[in-house]
């Protein structure tokens, strides 16, 4: 199955893009875990915690290196513009935080 925005890389982008899909899926669950068990034990122990924040740091790394390899194997200006944004970067509707960091407990 062809990476979304494939049409848009070369040859090395679309073999990265293929290959990296499966590893980057298994990121995103362990992301999601990661974040579930920090939105779950905010309290916990600062080692706990410290752990967490070191995965979630891996985990973003990974997605940058791979935005990074495809930006730099393909046609650099359609690829930014139609890769999209996720929720990640859209700020908080009741405080304006960026979503993944709000520790506001919203009342809406």
């Amino acid at each position: 199955m062809a990476a979304a925005g494939s049409e848009i890389l070369t040859p090395a982008g679309r073999r990265w893009a293929e290959r990296a899909q499966r590893p980057l899926d298994v990121l995103a669950v362990v992301f999601l875990i990661d974040m579930i068990l920090i939105w779950s034990f905010p309290a916990g122990p600062p080692a706990f915690l410290g752990a967490l924040d070191v995965i979630a740091w891996i985990v973003w790394a990974s997605f940058a290196v791979d935005y990074i390899a495809r930006l730099l194997s393909g046609n650099k200006g359609g690829f930014v513009r139609t890769t999209s944004w996720t929720c990640s970067w859209s700020s908080c509707r009741c405080c304006g935080c960026y979503a993944s960091s709000c520790s506001t407990v919203c009342r809406q």
